[in-house]
C-alpha cells in the first residue's frame, strides 16, 4: 500500500494567486492538488472563483475586512 509522502503536512498559502497570470493560477491549482493527493491538507485564503470551485469545503467570513472580518457567515461545499 502506498504511504502518503507528506502525512500530516498542512499548506496554508494566503491569497496565493494574487497577481498571477491565469495559466500560472492553474499551475498553482495543479500543485495544490498534487499535495492533497500525497496526503497533505491545504487551507487557502482566497477570493478567486476557480480556487473556490476546487475546494472540498468553504468557510466564508465577513461581512467585510478589518474589524468586521472574522464572523463566519456561511460554510459548506462549492456550488460555483
Amino acid at each position: 500500500m502506498h504511504e502518503p509522502a507528506h502525512p500530516g503536512r498542512l499548506a496554508a498559502p494566503p491569497h496565493a494567486d494574487v497577481g498571477l497570470h491565469p495559466l500560472d493560477a492553474r499551475t498553482l491549482l495543479n500543485v495544490t492538488q498534487r499535495l492533497l493527493d500525497q496526503g497533505a491538507t491545504a487551507i487557502v485564503v482566497e477570493h478567486d472563483l476557480d480556487m473556490v470551485a476546487n475546494a472540498d469545503h468553504i468557510v466564508d467570513r465577513g461581512p467585510g475586512g478589518g474589524a468586521a472580518d472574522g464572523t463566519v457567515v456561511a460554510t459548506g461545499t462549492s456550488t460555483v
